[in-house]
């Protein structure tokens, strides 16, 4: 059985993806030679395959590359919250406004530029405030 944040991992790609749960089974059963219905089933190897497919299917990143994705997203959203946006709706919104683009559209360097600018603009601008 692989371990429960691969399977969390995978699961959620499911869902963003917006696949229905037989064709999440599908995948299961094709992926594994006709072995496995279920997450429970897999083993890491499997897993890791179906997880990479995934990825695949959410524009050629590799599992790497969606990570660190991520991880600058959740950057983002926690110095979002620094500032006193706590809504990831609003969130979302301040980083189109200001970025004009959806907040899951940016590639990685452009999640850097908005980290940089959010580190040395608005947070110093933020806190100043605060102090006042």
């Amino acid at each position: 059985m692989p371990d429960t944040q691969k399977i969390i991992r995978f699961r959620t790609l499911v869902h963003r993806l917006k696949i229905d749960e037989d064709t999440m089974r599908e995948m299961i059963w094709n992926g594994t030679h006709h072995r496995a219905k279920s997450t429970k089933e897999l083993t890491n190897g499997e897993i890791d395959s179906l997880i990479q497919q995934l990825y695949d299917l959410v524009g050629g990143m590799t599992t790497k590359e969606w990570e660190e994705k991520n991880q600058l997203r959740r950057k983002i959203i926690s110095l979002m919250k620094t500032i006193g946006i706590m809504d990831i709706g609003d969130i979302k919104t301040t980083i189109k406004e200001h970025w004009k683009k959806d907040f899951n559209n940016y590639n990685r360097d452009e999640y850097r530029k908005i980290i940089g600018v959010i580190e040395r603009q608005w947070v110093p601008f933020y806190l100043k405030k605060l102090a006042e």
